[in-house]
């Protein structure tokens, strides 16, 4: 009967020990999945402020095109006004 018991006491230590190992191994994969999942997080992060600031600067470079074109039809327009003026002025 102590042989018995010495036995199953053994198998019990094997049984914790394989289970505490098991279970280390779990946490340090879970650990490694976490890490690959904040780089992969981090990098998504990067791609999204590098779409939405290349998007910035592409409406920025519109508004000034925008800005350019308005001022030359300004500058086109006073200068066809004053030669009108002139124009009648002559007449």
């Amino acid at each position: 009967a102590g042989g018995l018991a010495r036995s199953f006491e053994m198998l019990s230590i094997a049984s914790g020990v394989v289970s505490t190992w098991l279970s280390s191994r779990q946490l340090q994969q879970a650990q490694q999945q976490h890490h690959a999942e904040l780089r992969h997080n981090a990098e998504l992060h990067l791609q999204q402020v590098s779409h939405n600031l290349q998007a910035h600067y592409q409406a920025i470079a519109s508004s000034f095109v925008e800005a350019a074109q308005e001022a030359d039809r300004d500058v086109w327009e006073q200068r066809n006004s004053q030669f009108n003026t002139k124009l009648l002025a002559s007449t």
